[in-house]
């Protein structure tokens, strides 16, 4: 049994390795997830092991030794500067010959990353090697996903579900793709319907470019959040707020920027995390509906929705939460535009505080103009329990191009059978590198070129269309 292999097919060619090798990796992935009472310290590693003859010949691992990661961003396995040198320093010791790939836990979902991509491109390019993804969440039994493919080709698996990959071995059987992403540097994530149907909305995007341009399909919502390097510190800098109890917290950003991406994708980690909480999208509700919409949204037993009844089953919740090592949130969205009636309230809500720390944490996400409203001498109360604050700006070039090509994947399309040369340069300068305006003119000019039945998309169309 300890020598038994499990053998995953691909569209690159066959990976296997001991089903010890397995299982031991899956124990990995749920005691990081165990870790914290929050849910979730993901780790990675490097695979050892051999291939055999030609592009397509099975990868045999037989070792993954894992990886220091400080996560400096959070609980995921974002390796810092001084990881990547570690890293570095791994493999010369190892020597190329015996490395085959890479492997990662994730308690969000199978996608790559577009960090974890850069470090795939630098150290495991070979069109051969392989990236081994493990999930583990709450109340999610494992999943595996391989990806094999070089820079800008990789190619992962769906999703199989890991109790499934070793009956399977088992019956000396061969799992083969239960579906192909095509995959480039950035995110990919699964595509079985399942996961489609677990997913919740993450993007700000409406319809696909693809179904606009007559091909590809819709991928799975939790695909869309892209995981830039600044939107995915804003997450981790929140995420670490929430679990340290630091009370009032802000997320600031000028429209467009992607502030309410971040807070769907900080819920998601938080909804894998024993956290509880109440997202809160209308700025514009009174004091009573405020405490209606939480006695709601938290499913507080409250004896009825009036502000005494509503504070004192919200109180009684946070505590026995905190009893447990969770907590619960509020995530005000637009909150720049909350009135000063609302403003006091989340003050006076602060004041729920026993020894384990603040009982309720605040996310106030909103452009600068909430820091103005802040400042304001009747808000100084509020203005000084902020604990911590993150920012989201606009894309530079790079990114904007990053964030496109991201899109394009998910909508199933090629950026080089679209776009002409400079396409991405005038779409930088015309959206400024604001999400919202990324979106809105590719999806314009997917419009406008299949209403002509034109098969490339211009820097002229696209200046036409931006008028």
């Amino acid at each position: 049994m300890a020598n038994e292999m499990v053998t995953l097919a691909t569209s690159g060619g066959a990976v296997r390795l001991p089903r010890a090798l397995l299982t031991t990796l899956v124990e990995n992935a749920e005691a990081g997830y165990r870790k914290m009472a929050w849910g979730g310290v993901e780790l990675g590693g490097i695979l050892l092991g051999k291939r055999g003859e030609g592009p397509e010949a099975a990868v045999t691992i037989t070792e993954a030794p894992g990886s220091a990661c400080e996560h400096e961003f959070g609980p995921s396995f974002h390796l810092s500067a001084r990881d990547v040198e570690g890293l570095a320093t791994q493999l010369a010791e190892v020597g190329a010959g015996k490395v085959v790939g890479y492997w990662l836990t994730s308690s969000r979902d199978l996608s790559l990353t577009a960090e974890t991509a850069a470090i795939l491109d630098r150290y495991f390019f070979q069109p051969w090697q392989v990236v081994l993804v493990l999930l583990r969440g709450r109340n999610v039994p494992t999943k595996v996903c391989v990806y094999r493919g070089g820079p800008g080709k990789r190619v992962g698996s769906a999703g199989m579900l890991v109790e499934e990959v070793l009956a399977a071995a088992e019956g000396e059987e061969e799992l083969g793709n239960l579906a192909v992403a095509a995959a480039t540097n950035a995110p990919v994530a699964e595509t079985t319907p399942a996961a489609a149907a677990e997913a919740g909305p993450v993007s700000e995007a409406g319809a696909t470019w693809g179904s606009l341009a007559g091909q590809g399909t819709r991928p799975p919502s939790n695909a869309s959040f892209y995981a830039s390097v600044q939107h995915r510190e804003a997450v981790a800098v929140l995420e670490r707020g929430i679990r340290a109890r630091r009370g009032v917290m802000l997320l600031v950003g000028e429209a467009g920027t992607g502030k309410t991406a971040v807070l769907e994708a900080l819920r998601d980690r938080l909804a894998e995390s024993h956290a509880e909480l109440s997202v809160l999208r209308n700025p514009r509700l009174s004091v009573d509906e405020l405490f209606e919409h939480l006695a709601y949204d938290l499913h507080l037993q409250a004896t009825n929705t009036r502000k005494v009844a509503v504070l004192f089953a919200l109180q009684q919740r946070a505590a026995r939460l905190a009893e447990a090592g969770q907590t619960l949130a509020v995530l005000f969205d637009d909150a720049h535009l909350l009135d000063r009636e609302l403003l006091l309230e989340i003050e006076l809500l602060e004041n729920i505080e026993t020894r384990w720390g603040k009982l309720l944490q605040v996310v106030l996400s909103g452009r600068p103009e909430l820091h103005k409203r802040l400042g304001e001498s009747e808000h100084l109360g509020l203005r000084q329990r902020v604990s911590l604050q993150a920012r989201v700006g606009p894309f530079d070039a790079a990114e904007t191009r990053s964030y496109a090509l991201h899109r394009f994947v998910l909508d199933g399309l090629q950026a080089d059978q679209l776009w002409e040369p400079g396409f991405d340069a005038e779409l930088f300068r015309l959206s400024q590198g604001l999400p919202r305006l990324i979106n809105t003119l590719c999806d314009h000019v997917a419009e406008e070129a299949g209403r002509r039945g034109e098969s490339r998309w211009t820097p002229a169309l696209l200046r036409e269309i931006a008028g």
